[in-house]
């Protein structure tokens, strides 16, 4: 199944999309976006699960050490959040 959205891109980048498209080096631009997309989403969520597997050595290795370096870090975060 398939759903059908509208993708605005740079005109240079919809160009080249284009032009790979009719030189066969790609099925379609729908093809070529949609296979960009799997990437961008496979790299996310394997980066996603290498730093699940470093916090959880570093959990391992340093419990209380780990705890306050986490409160460390949320602070600055909601400090960035907050635009100080």
């Amino acid at each position: 199944m398939t759903t059908r959205i509208t993708v605005s891109l740079p005109d240079d980048v919809a160009a080249a999309v284009q032009e790979m498209a009719e030189q066969h080096r790609t099925p379609s631009v729908s093809a070529f976006v949609a296979e960009a997309v799997v990437d961008r989403l496979s790299r996310r969520e394997r980066a996603r699960r290498w730093l699940d597997e470093q916090l959880a050595e570093a959990r391992a290795r340093d419990p209380e050490g780990f705890d306050k370096t986490r409160a460390r870090v949320r602070e600055v975060m909601a400090q960035a959040r907050a635009g100080r």
